[in-house]
């Protein structure tokens, strides 16, 4: 550690905005790219170190070197990434639930293959009658993988207005299939 190290680090624990930017030039860019490799997001990644060197200056007082700063900063960061993954993780799993709720899962029964592409275009064929908006939001979502804030970037619409079209189009496929008396078909399919 130098003395610039000592000084920055001392301006830091005072409170003084220039220790932390210092900081942050020091690590900013290693920290993203580490976060980035971690979660495949580059705005992501950027909001998660951010995250970690607001949480360095709530803590500020508590660091003794520049090797705890650097340490902090890291196991943060990871920790930060495992936990935007695992929520993306449950989230992508409950719509995609929500999505097969009473769809067979393909296997390597043809039958059954064949029935989860019949049941994928006649979804795709009822999104064709919903409102646009609501049938590319679910499409984007569902069938693309993008993410709400990807589908806001993309349509230029807010998070409501993705999580509204997204829940209108859900519930209007599930009316559609269930007054076409989808399960039961799928049940005769299976029986046979």
């Amino acid at each position: 550690m130098n003395a610039g190290d000592y000084h920055h680090l001392s301006l830091l624990k005072k409170g003084r905005q220039q220790g932390l930017r210092y900081f942050m030039q020091r690590h900013m860019r290693a920290l993203t790219y580490f976060a980035q490799n971690l979660v495949n997001d580059t705005a992501v990644a950027e909001e998660i170190v951010q995250d970690c060197f607001v949480k360095v200056w709530e803590s500020r007082e508590r660091f003794v070197s520049i090797e705890n700063i650097k340490a902090f900063l890291y196991i943060a960061t990871r920790n930060a990434c495992i936990n935007h993954l695992n929520a993306s993780a449950t989230k992508r799993q409950a719509q995609s639930e929500e999505l097969s709720e009473g769809l067979p899962i393909p296997d390597n029964d043809i039958l059954t293959r064949m029935i989860h592409a019949e049941t994928i275009t006649r979804i795709h064929a009822e999104l064709d009658r919903l409102p646009p908006q609501q049938a590319t939001v679910f499409r984007l979502s569902y069938f693309e993988g993008f993410t709400t804030d990807e589908i806001c970037r993309t349509l230029g619409i807010s998070n409501n207005a993705v999580f509204l079209a997204r829940s209108r189009a859900t519930q209007a496929l599930r009316l559609i299939f269930k007054g076409k008396g989808l399960p039961y078909l799928l049940f005769i399919f299976f029986i046979f």
